[in-house]
């Protein structure tokens, strides 16, 4: 379905939406919208996003999920980009890095679904970023470079290959929600204990809902280290 508006709420520019139409490729046309901030191309049989991109100045979001893409233009000339979605595609973590996200001041990134075995080194330097998802891929650990994202607010690791919770993500000071559901934890206890000085944290996503309530549970007796002992001595 082709759709092309401009946006809502007297804000400048236009919007484009071309999906589920099996595209192969962007239509020359879209390029040619200098004033486009917004374009949609999921659900379609891209393999490929083409250096044209970079014409588009004023793209502030950009959403290509669910398509065949393994190739990258170089992204680093969209200065106004701010929410960057490519998640159901082919991408690893090296074409991720070669496509200039460090330059970048995105605040929104989701590379769920593609073949990643590490979140993408690139990632580190964007410290705008305030929401991140690398759910449905292979990465087992984070290092310790992740403390960079000082900004982020969210943070989506479901159905990875985690065993325990990545330390180093405890201590990002903005965080307020993170969903782990789909990973091979060892037991529910080291979860537990990982996220129990957690107190910023106001939403986290786990399997069972016997975790989640002990984890908010202690979250709320945070402020107070006895109460925290007496629940973890409860639980085990």
């Amino acid at each position: 379905m082709y759709q092309r508006k401009n946006k809502d709420n007297n804000e400048e520019g236009e919007v484009i939406s071309i999906t589920y139409e099996d595209i192969d490729e962007i239509p020359n046309r879209v390029f040619k919208v200098k004033s486009l901030t917004s374009l949609n191309l999921s659900h379609n049989k891209l393999s490929c996003i083409p250096q044209e991109i970079t014409q588009l100045k004023k793209l502030q979001n950009l959403t290509v999920n669910h398509n065949l893409v393994s190739s990258l233009a170089n992204l680093s000339k969209l200065s106004n980009l701010h929410s960057l979605s490519l998640a159901g595609n082919q991408l690893t973590e090296k074409e991720i890095d070669s496509c200039g996200l460090s330059n970048l001041h995105l605040q929104a990134l989701n590379l769920s679904k593609n073949h990643l075995n590490c979140i993408p080194k690139s990632v580190y330097s964007i410290k705008t970023l305030t929401k991140l998802v690398v759910s449905d891929n292979n990465i087992s650990e984070i290092p310790d470079q992740f403390s960079n994202l000082i900004n982020l607010k969210f943070l989506g690791l479901n159905n990875n290959n985690f065993k325990e919770i990545p330390k180093c993500i405890l201590g990002l000071p903005c965080l307020k929600g993170i969903s782990l559901s789909g990973n091979p934890f060892k037991d529910e206890v080291d979860v537990i204990y990982s996220l129990r000085n957690c107190a910023q944290i106001i939403n986290s996503t786990v399997d069972s809902n016997a975790i989640n309530a002990k984890i908010q549970l202690i979250q709320k007796a945070s402020h107070n280290s006895t109460g925290i002992n007496a629940l973890l001595t409860n639980i085990n």
